[in-house]
């Protein structure tokens, strides 16, 4: 729960350990399974995935995690 937080209108997951490969796997994972878009970015030498405002992927996104956030990291959302 600690490798992401809100940014600006979208989320971003600290996925810096992941290798470009692992990237394209999850971001269509979330494509195909969940319907959130999400986009590659480089954050200073790291790839992270953003999920998107586009198509309220953002919305979709925090109504599925929601229900597992423990109290302490709801300021996350």
């Amino acid at each position: 729960m600690d490798d992401g937080s809100k940014y600006h209108t979208s989320y971003k997951l600290a996925t810096c350990s992941f290798n470009e490969k692992e990237h394209l796997f999850l971001k269509d994972l979330f494509q195909t399974k969940y319907d959130i878009i999400c986009d590659i970015r480089i954050q200073g030498k790291y790839l992270m995935v953003y999920i998107s405002k586009q198509d309220k992927s953002n919305e979709e996104f925090e109504q599925l995690i929601k229900p597992y956030i423990i109290p302490s990291m709801k300021y996350k959302l």
